[in-house]
């Protein structure tokens, strides 16, 4: 996993990933996926992972293989597999697929 891992090299565009995601489900949310006491907790919970990141207090746990299971693992371990499980419907974390 230490060869395969970007865990520590993605942690340059961390914060933007919050907020990539924060966006996402802003318009999860606009499309009717997420109801308002979801999109306010998933929210919520991302500002507390991006508070992390700019106090450079982001715990990296080595079994992740990248930035985006990690923050997702800390929204669900912040509010629930339920409502945190939610954060990634629909989103491809290639957005260089070309079809």
């Amino acid at each position: 996993m230490k060869f395969l891992s970007s865990l520590q090299d993605d942690l340059w565009f961390a914060e933007e990933d919050v907020i990539g995601t924060e966006a996402h489900n802003i318009m999860l949310f606009e499309q009717g996926i997420l109801n308002k006491e979801e999109i306010s907790k998933i929210l919520s919970s991302l500002e507390k992972v991006k508070k992390k990141i700019e106090k450079n207090e982001l715990e990296l746990d080595s079994s992740f293989e990248d930035i985006h299971p990690l923050i997702e693992k800390m929204v669900i371990d912040d509010i629930g597999i339920e409502i945190g499980g939610k954060i990634h419907t629909g989103r491809s974390r290639n957005p260089f697929t070309t079809f």
